[in-house]
C-alpha cells in the first residue's frame, strides 16, 4: 500500500502511467492516482471509467491469489514501485552481524534519511557509534585479560554483533518504528563497499600486524 499523500506529488503525466491497461502498480495506487486526476480536473470518458475499475478489480484479484505470507522481518516490505526502496531488516540484520554492527547502522540512517525520519536517525547514529566502541574495548580488555569461555573469539564476536544487530531492530520496530510500506533496495553497493574496508581488516589480522 502506497500513501496517496505520496502520489498528489507526482505530475499528471507520471499519474497516467498508473491507470495505464499495462500498469504494474498495485490497484491500491491506481485507485489512488485514479482519484488524483479527477481532484485536478482531468475527465475521463464512460468508457475509460470502465476499464479503469476494470483494471482496479482485475489487479485486486490478482493480488489476493499472488499475495505472499507475512514476511516476519519486513512486515511493511510490498512490490509496489511507487513505494519507497528501503534497506530490509533482515538485510540490516545480516550486515551487523557478518560485517559489524557499524555497518548495520549506517543501512539503517539511510532509512531514516530517506524518509525524513531524524530523530531515528539520531538515536541509530547514537547506538551504533555506543555499541561499536564498547564491542571494540569489550575485544581489547579480553586480549589483555583472558578468561576461560567455551567458544573461539569469532562465535564471541558474532555474538556481540547478533546482541547490537537486536539493539538496531528494537529500534526500528518498537522504539522509532517504519511504518509505511517500502520496497527492497538493493544490497550491490553496501556489499561491496563492505568487502573493500573488510579485505584490509582481514589482511592485518592473519599477518598479525
Amino acid at each position: 500500500m502506497v500513501k496517496k499523500s505520496v502520489l498528489e506529488k507526482l505530475s499528471n503525466n507520471e499519474l497516467e502511467k498508473y491507470i495505464r491497461q499495462d500498469s504494474r502498480f498495485m490497484s491500491d495506487a491506481i485507485q489512488s492516482a485514479y482519484e488524483i486526476l479527477v481532484q485536478r480536473g482531468r475527465v475521463f470518458s464512460e468508457i475509460e471509467i470502465n476499464e479503469i475499475q476494470a483494471l482496479i478489480e482485475s489487479k485486486k484479484e490478482k493480488e489476493k491469489i499472488e499475495s505472499p505470507p507475512a514476511n516476519g522481518w519486513d512486515k511493511n516490505l510490498v512490490e509496489d514501485e511507487a513505494a519507497v526502496k528501503l534497506y530490509t531488516n533482515q538485510l540490516i540484520w545480516f550486515f551487523s552481524v557478518l560485517f559489524g554492527v557499524i555497518f548495520g547502522t549506517f543501512l539503517q540512517i539511510y532509512n531514516y534519511s530517506k524518509i525524513k525520519n531524524y530523530k531515528g536517525l539520531i538515536i541509530t547514529l547514537v547506538f551504533g557509534i555506543l555499541y561499536t566502541l564498547f564491542q571494540i574495548s569489550f575485544s581489547i580488555y579480553l586480549q589483555d585479560n583472558p578468561i576461560n569461555i567455551n567458544f573461539g573469539k569469532s562465535t564471541l564476536t558474532f555474538l556481540l554483533s547478533g546482541i547490537g544487530a537486536s539493539g538496531l531492530f528494537a529500534i526500528r520496530e518498537y522504539l522509532i518504528p517504519i511504518k509505511i510500506p517500502y520496497q527492497s533496495k538493493s544490497f550491490m553497493i553496501p556489499l561491496i563497499i563492505s568487502i573493500i574496508i573488510y579485505i584490509p581488516i582481514l589482511f592485518i589480522i592473519f599477518k598479525g600486524v
